[in-house]
């Protein structure tokens, strides 16, 4: 639904409601399929078919016309806060978040490069090239709330002319004009970026609220109040103020790895001097202490602090952020994190539980129980497991490690970020490699792999006959690799 049904005034204050409603004009369609898959069609009936690339396009514009008044988060138009759930009631008082901001700078540098070497046209729905011209046009806009409102109003635009059928015509972009488009949405995400870690004092937020201190009441010809869907009546917000929100853990992991080194390195050092940091339990939490928000921005609020989602160490995030320090390349700092915070090497008394299974969350000690402190909850099958196993094969294999082609011939390189904590006593470490092949370092040295240290000699064995070769890559018989017919390799470093 657009501006002019959401906003609505609530008693005395200006609130986001009713974001979806039943479309009766889709409903009446001939052949509508209330339970079924209703494909887009053109004017005639005809079903569109496109192109991935359009709907990455699709993608890229209606997140592009999201952004916050201040070009910093993207809006929660559809009524739902993203994946924490727990800040239900965000969208109702214009929240955004940086999250889905980082993602579509992602996004776009994914686009881009898709078209890096291309030099013919790209051929886009008539509507969606529209929507991205008057988007681009928008760009140019410098103040906030006028660039805003204009790419709030493209977007209404788009959506009531999609809203039923597309026309069928097709628009051509030359690819030099369509580079210059998404650089310049690039630019604008930049500078939000920007500003938002100046206003986390260089911590990157993860959602923001906004209030409306200048509006309008929206009536009728008659001069009669215009009422929502929702029984409220409408407004026409003319000007906002940030209200900016706590810090939570998931702006910083999420954008760690978007950063130059030093940069992460300063904002890893900045959330460890928030309170999104545990100094007791040398934990991250999910937030900031959330004791002056109000009861308004969700059900988070409604927990004991350091339970459940209220500021407690969930586990799926914290190992999102020590992900994001490692794909940063801060390697010490990572170790020094996974150290005191990874699993198993926590203290079974105080986890309370096996440290060979994860946990839902831990109790933080800004819990008023100190007896929870420190303990893990909700033992199941989390989303940390996936995050454990992306930081395992980046330990073991390396950020630069792995398959690669390379001059027409499959290669695999190992390039271990190990430290020296991990090895044993002879100086080796194992893992299993795609399930059949046993890889052992030896380290005698038992020095950080990661202090420019490579692996400088391999030793493997196919079928009990030992090979030995320069260098850490294996060419010939990485498709023997691969398929698993190699049973063990020993890579010496050195």
């Amino acid at each position: 639904m657009p501006r002019s049904t959401t906003f609505v005034l609530n008693k005395d204050k200006v609130r986001k409601y009713g974001a979806l409603t039943v479309d009766k004009d889709k409903l009446a369609q001939e052949g509508f399929d209330t339970k079924g898959t209703n494909w887009l069609k053109d004017i005639d009936g005809n079903i569109i078919e496109t192109t991935l690339f359009t709907k990455m396009m699709v993608l890229v514009a209606n997140k592009f016309s999201l952004l916050d008044p201040m070009g910093m988060g993207i809006e929660m138009e559809g009524g739902r806060p993203g994946w924490n759930d727990a800040m239900n009631g965000l969208p109702g008082i214009f929240g955004s978040g940086m999250s889905e901001t980082l993602e579509l700078v992602r996004l776009i540098k994914f686009v881009l490069e898709s078209i890096e070497n291309r030099e013919e046209a790209i051929i886009l729905p008539a509507e969606l090239s529209t929507f991205v011209q008057e988007l681009y046009l928008a760009t140019k806009i410098e103040d906030d709330y006028k660039f805003w409102d204009s790419i709030s109003t493209a977007r209404e635009q788009y959506a009531e002319v999609t809203r039923l059928s597309l026309s069928g015509k097709e628009t051509s972009i030359n690819i030099l004009g369509l580079r210059t488009i998404l650089e310049a949405f690039l630019e604008k995400l930049k500078a939000g970026m920007d500003r938002a870690i100046e206003i986390g004092n260089g911590v990157m937020p993860t959602f923001f609220a906004y209030e409306a201190t200048k509006y309008e009441m929206r009536v009728d010809e008659n001069g009669e109040q215009i009422i929502s869907h929702y029984g409220l009546p409408t407004v026409d917000v003319l000007e906002f103020k940030l209200n900016p929100i706590p810090n939570f853990l998931e702006g910083p992991a999420k954008v760690l790895k978007q950063l130059p080194i030093e940069e992460a390195r300063k904002m890893h050092n900045a959330v460890k001097d928030t309170d999104i940091y545990d100094p007791q339990l040398k934990m991250f939490k999910t937030s900031g202490t959330l004791e002056d928000v109000t009861h308004e921005t969700g059900r988070i609020r409604a927990f004991t602090a350091g339970w459940l989602e209220r500021e407690s160490v969930f586990l799926h995030l914290e190992y999102k952020y020590f992900y994001g320090l490692l794909r940063a390349n801060l390697y010490e700092e990572f170790f020094e994190c996974i150290n005191d915070a990874l699993i198993p090497f926590l203290n079974p008394q105080v986890y309370g539980r096996s440290t060979l299974e994860n946990s839902s969350f831990i109790a933080s000690s800004v819990n008023p129980d100190p007896a929870t402190h420190g303990r893990g909850f909700v033992a199941r099958l989390t989303g940390a497991g996936a995050e454990m196993m992306s930081m395992w094969i980046k330990m073991f294999v390396g950020n630069d490690g792995g398959f690669k082609v390379e001059e027409d011939k499959l290669t695999f390189k190992f390039a271990p970020v190990l430290p020296n904590w991990l090895f044993d006593e002879e100086g080796e470490a194992s893992f299993t490699l795609l399930a059949n092949t046993k890889v052992t370092y030896i380290n005698p040295s038992k020095i950080n792999t990661f202090d420019g240290l490579g692996a400088t000699k391999v030793q493997y064995s196919i079928n009990g006959n030992i090979v030995e070769l320069d260098g850490n890559c294996i060419v010939d018989d990485a498709e023997n690799l691969r398929n698993g017919n190699i049973e063990w390799i020993k890579v010496t470093l050195g």
